[in-house]
């Protein structure tokens, strides 16, 4: 598995802090709720995410029409495990390139790349511009805010699991599902 982040730009200039000013809470808990048959044909065509509280962990499961959707819904999952989404306008961009021998490790690289994000550089990444590149890998761009811009509401993520690691084309439906040490 290859990962590669080729630089930091700033609008304005700035350096990044390494201080983390987030402070743990508890996890929220998701309800799951039965669909009526063709209102899962409806949520099956969309993009989404939900998370689960799971013992010292977080479960995040997303699903999107394609691979790309599918990666961007479980990068917003994780960063909600820990942060309230925001409005903050993008300080930095990084520019990220992914290259793994499977689908599951590339979701897995996307996730320990936001986690070393916030750790290193005190950045938590709210927008994720993703394309397919050569050889089944992912490219593009995360757009972070300083983590003292943000609301924490859970603790932050440590590390991705392989346990229980899933993620493929269900159906015409890309899902995946991930465990995250909290």
């Amino acid at each position: 598995m290859d990962v590669s982040v080729s630089g930091i730009r700033s609008t304005s200039g700035a350096r990044l802090a390494a201080t983390s000013s987030l402070k743990p809470r508890p996890l929220k808990e998701t309800l799951s709720v039965a669909l009526p048959a063709n209102e899962m044909d409806r949520v099956r065509r969309t993009a989404g995410h939900r998370l689960a509280p799971h013992t010292a962990d977080c479960i995040i499961e997303a699903w999107g029409p394609d691979r790309i959707s599918c990666l961007v819904e479980a990068l917003t999952a994780l960063i909600e495990v820990f942060a309230e989404p925001t409005d903050t306008p993008v300080t930095h961009t990084l520019v990220v390139s992914v290259n793994a021998a499977s689908d599951s490790q590339v979701l897995v690289a996307l996730l320990e790349e936001a986690i070393y994000v916030l750790d290193v550089f005190a950045a938590v990444p709210v927008q994720f511009d993703l394309t397919e590149s050569e050889g089944g890998g992912v490219a593009g761009n995360i757009g972070v805010v300083p983590a003292a811009q943000i609301e924490a509401v859970g603790p932050v993520p440590k590390a991705v699991s392989y346990h229980g690691l899933r993620m493929g084309d269900e159906g015409g439906t890309w899902r995946c599902r991930v465990v995250v040490d909290v």
